[in-house]
C-alpha cells in the first residue's frame, strides 16, 4: 500500500489582485453585462431551484438593518458608462477567470490521485477561508500603483462591493464581520472510500474542526507537548460522525474578528458588529435564529432577553479564555 501523506494547498486565487490567463479571461467575457444586481438574483432564484437554501430565506441587501444603502458603496449599474464600465465588467469577468484556473489546480490533483490509485481511500477537503472580500483597491488607489488593464500583470486591483455583495447571495456584508457573508463558507468533503454521496448537511461546523477530523481519521495522536513546551489541546471536534451521517454533539461556536464578533449555540446567534462606516458608526447587536433566517433579516434581540445575555456570558468567557484584544483603534462600545 501507498505511505500515507498529508498534502495542504493553499491557493491565492481567487484573492485580489486580480490577475488572471488571457485564454481563462476570454472564456467569461461578457457573461456578466448583465450587471451585480442581476446576478444575485439569479443565483437566489438557483439556489432555491437547488435546495441550497431556503425559499423563506430573503434575499438581503447587503447592507440591511439600521445600516445604510448600499448605493453609499456601489454605483448603480445602469449610470455606468464607457471605460469605467469596462472595468467593472472586466473586474468580474477575471474573477471568474481565477475561480476557473484554481478548478483546474484542483483537477490535476484528483487526476494524479486517479492514476495512482489512491483517489478512493484519499479524503479531500475543499473550503474557501471566509466569506466574499468587499475590500476596495482599485486603478485610482495609487497606494498600489499602475491602472493597466484590469488582470494584466501592470494591474492591481479587487472587485469590490458590488461583485462581492453578487458573491455572498444571499447574505449581507462580508469578510471582516461575523454576519453569514463573513464567516459561511463553501466545504466540500471527499472519501469514495468512506464518504456516501449525498448533495448537502444542515451538520453545523467550524475550521477548527479539520485538525481534529485530520487526527481522527489517521488514527494519529495529538501531543501535549513539543521541545519541552506544552500544546494548547484542540478546540474542534472531528467530523467523522458527520460523514456516517450520525448526530453532530452540540456546542457552541465563537468569531472575532478586528472588533466584530459572534457566538452560535444550536439554531441561536447573537452577533456584535462595532462602529464603521458600513454601519453609520453605530454599534449593532443582533440576534437571529439561523435556521429560521439564515438571512439574518429578523433580530430577534428584543425578543429574547435572557438568551443575549446567555450569549454575552459565554463570548466574553471564550474571549477571556483565548486572549481576545480588542483593536486599538476602536473605542468599546459599554
Amino acid at each position: 500500500a501507498p505511505d500515507p501523506f498529508f498534502m495542504y494547498v493553499a491557493f491565492t486565487a481567487p484573492h485580489w489582485p486580480l490577475h488572471a490567463l488571457e485564454s481563462d479571461i476570454e472564456k467569461f467575457r461578457g457573461n456578466y453585462d448583465g450587471g451585480w444586481d442581476s446576478l444575485r438574483g439569479v443565483r437566489y432564484q438557483t439556489m432555491i431551484e437547488k435546495g441550497i437554501i431556503k425559499p423563506e430565506w430573503e434575499l438581503s441587501g447587503a447592507f440591511k438593518m439600521q445600516l445604510p444603502e448600499k448605493e453609499k458603496f456601489t454605483p448603480a449599474y445602469d449610470t455606468l458608462n464607457g471605460s469605467m464600465l469596462d472595468r467593472w465588467r472586466a473586474r468580474m469577468e477575471v474573477y471568474a477567470a481565477m475561480v476557473h484556473s484554481m478548478d483546474r489546480g484542483v483537477g490535476r490533483i484528483v487526476n494524479e490521485l486517479k492514476k495512482s490509485g489512491q483517489l478512493e481511500n484519499t479524503l479531500i477537503m475543499f473550503l474557501s477561508d471566509n466569506g466574499a472580500s468587499h475590500e476596495a483597491i482599485y486603478a485610482a488607489n495609487l497606494v498600489y500603483g499602475n491602472d493597466g488593464e484590469v488582470g494584466s500583470p501592470d494591474s492591481f486591483e479587487s472587485y469590490g462591493y458590488p461583485w462581492a455583495n453578487a458573491s455572498n447571495t444571499p447574505f449581507r456584508l462580508f469578510k471582516h464581520w461575523t454576519l453569514e457573508g463573513g464567516i459561511s463558507t463553501p466545504f466540500i468533503a471527499h472519501w469514495p472510500a468512506k464518504i456516501k454521496p449525498v448533495k448537502d448537511t444542515t451538520h453545523v461546523a467550524h475550521i477548527i474542526d479539520l485538525m481534529a477530523t485530520c487526527v481522527d481519521v489517521t488514527g494519529g495522536k495529538y501531543p501535549t507537548e513539543f521541545n519541552g513546551q506544552a500544546v494548547l489541546p484542540m478546540e474542534g471536534q472531528s467530523l467523522q460522525l458527520i460523514f456516517e451521517r450520525k448526530e453532530n454533539p452540540k456546542r457552541k461556536l465563537f468569531w472575532e474578528h478586528e472588533g466584530n464578533w459572534a457566538v452560535r449555540d444550536g439554531d441561536w446567534k447573537l452577533v456584535s458588529t462595532y462602529p464603521c462606516a458600513e454601519t453609520l458608526n453605530q454599534h449593532l447587536l443582533e440576534l437571529f435564529n439561523i435556521s429560521e433566517d439564515r438571512d439574518e433579516s429578523d433580530n430577534r434581540l428584543d425578543k429574547h432577553p435572557e438568551m443575549v445575555a446567555e450569549l454575552t456570558q459565554a463570548y466574553q468567557a471564550w474571549a477571556n479564555r483565548v486572549g481576545v484584544r480588542e483593536p486599538l483603534s476602536l473605542k468599546r462600545i459599554q
